[in-house]
């Protein structure tokens, strides 16, 4: 399996629908995701593993307590061997929501 397909199978245990990159659902409360890879742990010129710099975007209407989704995020990712995230309230509407989960993940080649 790809980090992306285990980090959306690992998001599902919410509840909540997840989706890589753009959710185009009719939900209210959404969990989507993003990354970037960077090369690491070379051998001559080729990287030996890479690391997943992971986004995840908890989105929510504004009067939705999540806290406890929240605690749930993190847990989940820390006890399937991500780092444990930060987070980010990257809201920018009054109506919603945008709580940004970072954590990071190596993968070897």
């Amino acid at each position: 399996m790809s980090v992306a397909s285990d980090l959306r199978t690992l998001l599902l245990t919410t509840g909540y629908p997840v989706a890589q990159g753009t959710y185009t659902g009719t939900a209210m409360v959404y969990i989507t995701f993003n990354y970037t890879t960077n090369p690491e742990v070379f051998a001559g010129d080729v990287p030996d593993a890479e690391v997943y710099l992971l986004q995840i975007h908890l989105i929510a209407p504004a009067t939705t307590n999540t806290t406890t989704l929240q605690k749930t995020i993190k847990d989940l990712l820390m006890n399937a061997g991500y780092i444990y995230p930060s987070t980010v309230d990257a809201s920018d509407a009054p109506t919603e929501q945008h709580i940004v989960f970072e954590t990071e993940t190596d993968v070897g080649i």
